[in-house]
C-alpha cells in the first residue's frame, strides 16, 4: 500500500495501476486513462495503515489491509477517503512458470469520510464489510 500511495505521490499513475492484479483492474477499476485522469487535480495522498489481517487456504494468500487515505488537492482542499483493500499472493513455491505474480490489490472498497472522522475507530472495522 505505501507503494501504491507512494505512485500515486509521484505522479506515477501507470505504476500505481499495476500493483492491481490484471483480472482485478479489469473489473474493480476504470481503463488507464480515466484511473490517471481521476489523479490530475492531486497534489498528495498520506496513507494510514490499520491492522492487517491475513488468510491462506490451497497456496494462496490473502491479506486485508484497513486504510485511511488524506488526499490533499491541487486546490488546497482536502478529503478523507476510509476503506479496506484485499490484497492476494499465490505462494511463491507453487508458482513454476513465468511470470512470477507478485503481492497484488485483487479489490478494494473505499469511501469518503468526514474529515474529523476519527481514523482509528474507522480503520479497526473498515474491513468489517
Amino acid at each position: 500500500m505505501r507503494s501504491y500511495v507512494n505512485a500515486i505521490n509521484r505522479h506515477e499513475y501507470l505504476r500505481a495501476y499495476s500493483y492491481w492484479e490484471p483480472a482485478a483492474a479489469e473489473t474493480e477499476l476504470p481503463p488507464y486513462q480515466d484511473f490517471e485522469r481521476g489523479y490530475r487535480d492531486t497534489a498528495r495522498v498520506e496513507l494510514t495503515v490499520g491492522v492487517v489481517s491475513g488468510d491462506a487456504g490451497a497456496g494462496q494468500l490473502y491479506y486485508s489491509v484497513p486504510v485511511a487515505l488524506d488526499a490533499t488537492l491541487t486546490d488546497g482542499s482536502e478529503h478523507l477517503y476510509v476503506g479496506c483493500y484485499i490484497l492476494h499472493l499465490a505462494q511463491p513455491t507453487i508458482q513454476a512458470t513465468p511470470p512470477f505474480r507478485p503481492l497484488a490489490v485483487r479489490a478494494a472498497t473505499v469511501d469518503e469520510v468526514a474529515l474529523d472522522t476519527d481514523i482509528d475507530g474507522a480503520l479497526a472495522t473498515a474491513c468489517d464489510r
